[in-house]
């Protein structure tokens, strides 16, 4: 894991996104392992070819020692650059700025309950009349082969 996240890092050392503020659905991870950047949490943000990323994480108005590693969140956050000393190098680092984590439910998935023009301008069903046609040939056709498959079992024992 620490690899992963090492070499992410260096791979989007740099990397900057203008500092302005987004959204998008992240993890949030604490690594098992300690690793030679001065920060406890990270962020996993998954790009649209399916790859995760780990970027560092701080925040000043989140307790992030309160969140739940086990949970999707709806992030809002700046993305800004910082220049960190490993070992005896400097490195720039894309450190991701939290400013407000809300925990994904179904909830938010979901969509309103508001009929489409499609569903309103739809033709209503006369009161009495049945909507529901069969296809006698095709029923006809079900029931035979239906009873032929139960009278081939039935003389096959």
């Amino acid at each position: 894991m620490k690899k992963i996240i090492t070499i992410t890092l260096l791979l989007f050392a740099g990397l900057t996104f203008g500092g302005e503020l987004q959204k998008g659905l992240g993890n949030i991870l604490v690594p098992k392992k300690k690793l030679n950047l001065p920060y406890k949490h990270y962020v996993t943000i998954q790009k649209s070819n399916g790859q995760f990323l780990a970027f560092p994480l701080k925040s000043k108005s989140i307790d992030l020692n309160k969140l739940s590693k086990d949970k999707l969140y709806l992030l809002e956050f700046s993305p800004s650059t910082e220049e960190l000393t490993i070992g005896e190098k400097k490195q720039k680092f894309t450190i991701v700025n939290l400013i407000k984590a809300k925990e994904l439910s179904t909830k938010d998935l979901g969509t309103k309950e508001e009929l489409s023009d499609l569903q309103k301008n739809a033709p209503k069903p006369l009161p009495g009349k049945s909507h529901l046609r069969i296809n006698d040939t095709l029923t006809n056709t079900v029931i035979i082969t239906a009873g032929a498959i139960l009278l081939g079992s039935i003389i096959a024992n």
